[in-house]
């Protein structure tokens, strides 16, 4: 099993983030969860960022368009299903 590094974004603060994790010596995230907001999914969308909603729709239906952003809802085998599915569409 591969170990991931998860955001939740909860709190989301890029410069203070980066300064936390490069003291620590921890990688960055590979995946960000964007929880708090759903304009998070719009700014997925917008920079052509893979992103996973974990609710069970969504009111930014343009996001799901060209598979910028999947609905996974709560269920932790759909989440990861979601994640991986994003992360193979990346490379």
């Amino acid at each position: 099993m591969d170990e991931v590094i998860v955001h939740t974004g909860q709190h989301y603060d890029y410069e203070m983030d980066k300064i936390f994790f490069d003291e620590l010596a921890i990688s960055e995230s590979d995946y960000h969860l964007g929880v708090g907001s759903g304009g998070i999914q719009k700014e997925a969308y917008m920079l052509k960022v893979p992103c996973v909603t974990l609710w069970e729709k969504t009111e930014w239906v343009e996001t799901l368009e060209g598979g910028w952003n999947a609905i996974s809802g709560t269920d932790p085998s759909h989440i990861l299903q979601a994640a991986r599915r994003e992360r193979s569409d990346e490379g």
